[in-house]
């Protein structure tokens, strides 16, 4: 079992900050990283956050231990907790932390020197006089029964997180516009295994778990013939992710965005015309965003317009059931002269 790892700042004997979590350099798989320290008593009054030179947070010490969350960027990052004791510095604390973003090609693994920490894994005993360590009796019930008690238009998750032993610590997991049904309902251990090793892991692939409620699509998807990459290798964690975001279907980015991620070059629309031996007569491609979807009005042009994100039963995965791109442009602009 890995121990905590206490990091003083300064001084000895206890009597300078503390971090409990995380130890430098550690390797984060989401946006939210969960920060703990320990702060002396009458050491400061004051902390002060800041993550990649950007200052985020003040926060009153009121006990020994302070515990907050801060938003990670894909990759390297760096933040700062300096604290101050009647406006004079007494003490800092420097991490660096790594966020794996499987997309981003240059994310997808850790330099050298960084270790992924599982929390969980680690001696918590420090934490459990203020934090249950087991789950409740509410993180056990299956999440289906619960979603259809939960209030959408009004409290919704916030009132169900009360009731589960994770909201306390993850609680800003869920705090996006748009949110996974699960984590809504704070039923984290639908999908997290609380008997698996290390501890509240997920089972991998991640499509093996995601599957199991999402059953009309996976009817639908694992009868077609071509299959996405992601979808194909049953990592919907690339493109989603599994607790909340600031986009539609709990992508990572934009449609558009997230597609080009990988499919560099794709977003001139240059592929669509030399397709058919052409190109725009001032050198751009076809367009393949910012305007309306022909196929789907409330919707704006990107990627996903021509393309299916899982699977199809068209060459190149195209949306609609054609033979050939030529069909597919046929109609689109059918519909525009309409």
């Amino acid at each position: 079992m890995v121990l905590v790892l206490l990091l003083p700042v300064g001084g000895a004997g206890g009597s300078s900050l503390e971090a409990l979590y995380p130890p430098d350099m550690t390797v984060i798989k989401f946006q939210s990283m969960p920060v703990t320290i320990r702060v002396p008593e009458g050491f400061a009054d004051k902390l002060y956050v800041s993550v990649n030179m950007k200052d985020l947070k003040e926060l009153d010490v009121k006990n020994e231990f302070v515990c907050f969350t801060v938003r990670l960027r894909d990759g390297p990052n760096e933040f700062e907790v300096t604290a101050y004791r009647k406006g004079d510095h007494v003490g800092k604390i420097f991490r660096k932390a790594f966020r794996l973003a499987e997309r981003i090609s240059m994310f997808r693994k850790a330099p050298r020197g960084y270790a992924e920490i599982d929390f969980h894994m680690t001696d918590t005993s420090l934490c459990a006089g203020c934090h249950a360590m087991q789950p409740s009796a509410y993180d056990l019930l299956p999440v289906k029964d619960e979603m259809n008690k939960i209030d959408w238009l009004g409290i919704g998750g916030s009132y169900y997180g009360r009731e589960s032993s994770c909201y306390s610590c993850h609680k800003d997991i869920a705090e996006y516009p748009f949110v996974h049904e699960p984590v809504l309902a704070w039923n984290c251990l639908e999908c997290h295994n609380r008997n698996a090793l290390p501890i509240y892991s997920v089972l991998e692939p991640s499509m093996e778990s995601c599957l199991q409620c999402h059953t009309k699509e996976k009817d639908d998807w694992l009868t077609r013939k071509y299959y996405h990459g992601p979808f194909n290798t049953g990592s919907c964690t690339i493109c989603h992710n599994p607790h909340a975001s600031e986009n539609p279907f709990v992508l990572h980015q934009t449609v558009w965005d997230l597609c080009v991620g990988c499919h560099e070059g794709k977003g001139s629309g240059l592929h669509i015309l030399k397709d058919f031996g052409a190109i725009d007569r001032q050198g751009r491609g076809h367009p393949t965003r910012g305007k309306k979807d022909p196929l789907r009005e409330d919707r704006e042009l990107s990627c996903s317009s021509c393309h299916e994100p899982h699977a199809s039963d068209s060459p190149k995965l195209w949306r609609l059931k054609v033979g050939s791109g030529l069909e597919l442009c046929a109609e689109c602009h059918m519909r525009l002269l309409k």
